[in-house]
């Protein structure tokens, strides 16, 4: 691996010479001596950082257990604040929120 940015406890942007890799971790037990370690496991391959940023976002929110839409603007907004901690380029998740509906 070339680069490696651990985002989150649960997901790294990395890149070899080729590829922008999005990853989740995941842990492993050693059978022999019950010993836990982290392992790190690719799941997409975007073509620039910019856009393995956006899709990572995307991934999360689809994945943030949200059942309903407060509770999705809320995950939106936890995403977007751990992005602008990691990167200075804008994570757009591409969400438009109704004015209307936020009280």
């Amino acid at each position: 691996m070339s680069n490696f940015i651990q985002v989150s406890e649960k997901y790294a942007i990395a890149s070899d010479d080729r590829n922008w890799i999005l990853q989740k971790s995941g842990v492993k037990t050693d059978k022999e001596t019950g010993e836990t370690s982290v392992t790190w496991s690719s799941f997409s391959y975007p073509g620039t950082l910019e856009g393995a940023v956006k899709s990572l976002g995307q991934h999360m929110l689809r994945t943030s257990g949200a059942n309903s839409y407060d509770e999705l603007v809320e995950a939106a907004k936890k995403i977007s604040e751990l992005f602008s901690q990691n990167f200075t380029v804008s994570a757009d998740l591409s969400i438009k929120i109704n004015q209307d509906r936020i009280k």
